[in-house]
């Protein structure tokens, strides 16, 4: 392994972490038998494990509770905000395609009266009752239902 000798202070990180191989190891010993500043780094290193090793702190309990309802907290917040947009996508959805329907069969209200002898304005009007108006209440209602589960519109007074 040809590689200059100071590159392999890499190395002396790698064989405390435990992440050597022995073909490296070896180019590493034989290379602290010759150089003074990598002997140098050597024990600089092995000094500052070993000052770690006693290094220990005291742990608040009530942090590690605080950090956890923290965490807690942001998960509900990005839950919430999530089917926020999933509603209103959704409600998109659901008024674009209410829409191309009613659309679509308004187009079809002047032959099909013809054929169940009524008007085409009666016929109109029964399908905005009993088309139009049902499919944009369920459509809101996909706005609605979130807040009704979470009992959102009892804390905020929708509700007696």
């Amino acid at each position: 392994m040809q590689t200059n000798r100071h590159e392999q202070t890499a190395l002396i990180d790698k064989l405390f972490a435990g992440a050597i191989t022995p073909q490296e190891e070896r180019s590493l010993r034989e290379h602290l038998r010759e150089c003074t500043a990598c002997q140098q780094q050597m024990d600089a290193s092995q000094r500052t494990i070993a000052g770690l090793s006693g290094f220990w702190f005291e742990v608040n309990p009530n942090l590690s509770a605080q950090v956890h309802n923290a965490i807690t907290q942001r998960v509900r917040e990005l839950e919430i905000q999530h089917g926020k947009h999933r509603s209103l996508k959704t409600f998109a959805a659901a008024l674009t395609l209410t829409v191309i329907g009613s659309l679509l069969a308004w187009s079809f209200t002047g032959p099909l009266a013809g054929s169940l002898n009524l008007t085409t304005s009666q016929l109109q009007l029964g399908w905005l009752f009993f088309w139009v108006a049902p499919s944009l209440l369920f459509s809101l209602l996909i706005l609605i239902a979130p807040h009704l589960t979470n009992g959102q519109l009892q804390k905020e007074g929708w509700t007696a």
